[in-house]
């Protein structure tokens, strides 16, 4: 039975902040994400999880305007007619590159990539904008590829293209792959890549997270919430649990293949143990600890959406997601005194530098120290 092809752009009826707007959900795809950054009037909803815009006609053609020749749109999920509104022809995709030595050094760089089991948004994403490297440059072969080549496309990418620094970054990994995979002379460490924004962690308070989980009725809900919390697990890690991974016994959770394929083990509490107990017997989950309404994985979607709506009743205005509970875990903990090297493993870091970033907001460590201009303000210090 012939299957029908999902269009990279998918533009959807969405109600949101009271008003009629364009959902505009796609794959994972770096060159699709950059483009619709670039619309006009275009936001980020954390409750949907993509981005809109207002379902107006002048937007309509705005959006079609913009992705005209670039990134083919499917309207008709807002009903529109798939061939009046929407071009007739799609915009030329690009060739297979079957042909041609780096067409073939493109298929033996996934080969490897998927050898290593590199994660399969990651395969596409790496090939992907190899092969519209070769596009842009007309690269016969990666052989021939020199370091000042890769210096000039960077510069393109940035100033030209005005790629996002996650996509440069990317790019950056793509080419070393396939530099491995070719075994190119060219040094990879000499390749150098854009000066990273030290962001600080979306940090929420112990009254906030405590707020948000007391405002969640719904028992699936909160105990996920609370087991996000409570160990500091990624959401990625969290849906891949399985019932057996939690030990009551030893009071523990082994998260299987976690990033970078590691397992670790986390300690887990008596209250949120108790919690697991009545989250088992009302919901008999048959495989994974969380599960949808028809079996199998709960999604990561499905998680977010229970996470924005708690924070719409708490009354919470911060810019919280999932994640937000794995850094407010870690830096909660090491308030608490514990030691890094714990809270390092725990997290499931390569690098005790990745956890120490929550030294930085860590409300005890800053609030005990003390600004010279209080000595004066305070009569200490004559003025």
């Amino acid at each position: 039975m012939k299957t029908e092809k999902k269009e990279p752009l998918r533009a959807e009826r969405l109600h949101h902040r009271e008003a009629d707007q364009i959902a505009l959900r796609f794959d994972s795809d770096p060159f699709i994400q950059d483009h619709i950054k670039k619309l006009p009037g275009v936001a980020w909803s954390q409750t949907h999880r993509c981005y809109y815009v207002p379902h107006t006609p002048a937007q309509v053609k705005s959006l079609l305007d913009h992705c005209r020749g670039k990134v083919w749109v499917d309207m008709t999920r807002l009903g529109y007619p798939p061939k009046e509104i929407v071009e007739k022809k799609k915009p030329h995709q690009p060739p297979e590159l079957t042909s041609g030595i780096s067409g073939q050094q493109l298929k033996e760089m996934e080969r490897y990539m998927e050898s290593r089991r590199y994660a399969p948004a990651s395969i596409k994403s790496y090939t992907g904008m190899l092969r519209r490297f070769i596009l842009d440059t007309g690269l016969t072969d990666f052989r021939l590829l020199k370091e000042e080549d890769i210096r000039q496309y960077n510069i393109r990418l940035v100033h030209d293209q005005k790629v996002s620094l996650s996509h440069q970054n990317q790019w950056i990994n793509a080419v070393k792959v396939m530099l491995h995979v070719i075994r190119s002379p060219i040094a990879l460490e000499e390749i150098e890549r854009p000066i990273r924004r030290q962001k600080l962690p979306m940090i929420l308070s112990r009254n906030e997270v405590a707020a948000l989980i007391s405002c969640t009725k719904n028992l699936k809900h909160r105990f996920l919430l609370s087991f996000l919390y409570g160990t500091g697990l990624r959401i990625g890690e969290l849906i891949n649990l399985k019932i057996n991974d939690i030990d009551g016994d030893r009071k523990m959770v082994f998260v299987r293949e976690g990033k970078g394929l590691k397992d670790r083990m986390v300690p887990i509490g008596d209250g949120l143990l108790s919690l697991a107990r009545e989250y088992y017997k009302a919901f008999q989950p048959k495989v994974y600890l969380f599960e949808g309404q028809d079996g199998g994985k709960y999604t990561a979607r499905s998680a977010q959406q229970v996470m924005q709506q708690a924070l719409e009743r708490a009354g919470i205005k911060k810019k919280a997601t999932l994640h937000t509970l794995r850094h407010s875990f870690a830096t909660h903990t090491m308030e608490s005194g514990t030691d890094i090297r714990y809270i390092q493993a725990i997290l499931g870091h390569s690098s005790p530098k990745t956890t120490m970033i929550y030294t930085h907001v860590s409300e005890s460590a800053l609030g005990r120290i003390r600004s010279p201009i209080e000595d004066i303000l305070d009569g200490t210090i004559p003025a």
